[in-house]
């Protein structure tokens, strides 16, 4: 019989979903069953610790199965959190629901549970002591079972799901637009959308009309067409239609393929992805499905894009606002928009904005900057105009006020608790004990408030010293240098200072912007 603790304090509870309980889920909505694994799991550890007397402080959720920690925030945040000492014990359903990724993952949570002193309790288990030797190799032998387990079912997995794509049956997250996921057969079959689908092929191989797929998306806006995302169309949603092989009627898997590597930065093993050539993608033997166009007609897609292609050449920045300015009616980077007739242009694919010249903008940037730099130095100079003559003495005088004044909380704090054993004792009468409550706890509120004018003064007076020494001569240096610099200098200047700048500009009206401005509130 497992061995589980009583009465802990500060417990939290963690629940994760494994690649099986996954499936399971899926098989059992195929069926038309409900299933939430983590609301049976957190039932289940719910009712332990009310059973045990358990105090829980947290309960952690993960929403979707990784295989290695640092791409699970919760468990980052478990491991953080029990750094901080915030938790007594963790509960989970089972240790494979720590971890099931390599060696180190499963060293540092194990030295984590041991640094911090923190109990692990599982469901089925109970008490997992980390302290001793034996409970320490049982964890690492069931990390190992648990990692075996792990590359079997992925390897079961994938193997299932290749073998459903050849037989037609569509196991991918969502459906290609103009088609829907029969729920019982997991075919595609076309809904009201599939003529858009077959209006852009036609477009765009009709010789005729020799449309480009940024044209084709501003036809499909102007008729009020929503996009697969709800949002406007733009070319690369229409390329993204046209590449698509499902719409040949045949299915696809295996057009990506993981590979491991080690990030310096982070210290961690990471997996990217590479895209995998089209002779080697895994097909349906047949066609699963209503085809939108044939191979054949995907072979001249192809080729016209292939023909299409921009030249590479070496990229220069051009547009000192960009990664900056954005479309105050969509939330989309404006781009810098060319002709060979007109100066530069700021505009976004959006069009709900009119377009203005970029050197234009520019100026009401740097307008708006010395506008806010004047405004922002008046301000401070009230904020200082209404302390104290403070320097380096003064702050650390303030500093010396905060600790004595938490001391007297302290001792505040304790005669107030002895107020009620002096009660218990005899020492006073109710009369008394209320006369003395009320009067410690009156001077306790007025320390506190002490306390907090103290922090707000110190706060005040390192914003001042801040905005003199930091953010004031880093604004002007920007201003001066400004005019001088190159594009990218110019870019760089900016995004010191700038978080974002919002656009609006209605026609035959001027341009509105307002400048997001890397500097802390004011108190």
């Amino acid at each position: 019989m497992p061995y589980y603790p009583q009465n802990l304090q500060d417990v939290a509870i963690y629940l994760r979903k494994s690649r099986e309980d996954i499936q399971a889920e899926r098989e059992a909505r195929k069926r038309g069953e409900s299933y939430d694994t983590l609301a049976r799991h957190r039932r289940e550890l719910l009712d332990i610790a009310h059973r045990n007397n358990y105090t829980i402080v947290d309960i952690l959720e993960e929403v979707k199965s990784g295989e290695r920690i640092d791409g699970r925030p919760q468990m980052m945040k478990l491991l953080e959190n029990m750094h901080k000492g915030m938790y007594k014990a963790v509960l989970c359903i089972d240790t494979s629901r720590l971890s099931r990724g390599g060696l180190k993952d499963q060293g540092e949570i194990i030295e984590t549970f041991q640094v911090t002193e923190t109990m692990l309790v599982t469901a089925y288990e109970g008490l997992i002591d980390l302290e001793t030797e034996e409970g320490e190799s049982s964890l690492e032998m069931r990390g190992f079972v648990n990692r075996q387990v792990l590359k079997y079912t992925k390897k079961n997995l994938h193997a299932g799901r290749i073998r459903s794509v050849k037989e037609g049956r569509y196991v991918f997250t969502r459906p290609p637009y103009g088609y829907d996921i029969e729920p019982k057969t997991l075919r595609l079959v076309p809904n009201d959308n599939f003529r858009i689908v077959k209006m852009i092929k036609e477009w765009y191989l009709e010789e005729n009309l020799n449309l480009g797929t940024g044209t084709i998306a501003s036809r499909l806006n102007g008729m009020h067409i929503p996009s697969p995302s709800g949002d406007i169309w733009t070319h690369h949603s229409v390329i993204t239609i046209l590449k698509n092989i499902h719409y040949t009627g045949y299915l696809a898997i295996g057009k990506k393929k993981r590979r491991k590597y080690f990030d310096h930065e982070s210290g961690r093993q990471r997996e990217k992805a590479r895209k995998v050539p089209a002779d080697q993608w895994q097909l349906s033997r047949n066609q699963a499905h209503q085809e939108a166009w044939t191979l054949e007609e995907r072979e001249r897609i192809l080729a016209k894009m292939n023909a299409n292609l921009p030249i590479k050449q070496s990229y220069e920045l051009q547009n000192p606002l960009a990664g900056l300015i954005k479309c105050g009616h969509c939330g989309r980077m404006m781009r810098r928009k060319t002709n060979a007739r007109t100066p530069a242009l700021v505009s976004c694919v959006c069009k709900k904005n009119s377009s203005t010249y970029l050197h234009i903008v520019e100026e009401k940037v740097l307008q708006e900057l010395k506008h806010w730099l004047e405004n922002y130095t008046v301000t401070i100079q009230e904020i200082q105009s209404s302390l104290p003559s403070r320097d380096e003495t003064g702050t650390s005088a303030i500093q010396e006020m905060i600790r004595q004044k938490d001391n007297r909380l302290s001792q505040l704090e304790k005669q107030n608790a002895r107020t009620h054993e002096l009660l218990e004792i005899g020492e006073y009468d109710l009369e008394t004990y209320r006369e003395r409550k009320k009067a410690i706890l009156e001077e306790m509120n007025r320390v506190r408030e002490e306390i907090a004018a103290a922090h707000e003064e110190l706060g005040r007076v390192n914003q001042v010293r801040e905005a003199r020494q930091e953010i004031i001569p880093t604004v002007v240096h920007v201003l001066e240098t400004y005019n001088r610099a190159s594009v990218k200098q110019k870019n760089n200047l900016l995004k010191q200072i700038l978080e974002e700048i919002v656009y609006t500009k209605e026609k035959q009206k001027e341009v509105r912007l307002t400048l997001y401005i890397k500097i802390p509130e004011l108190v």
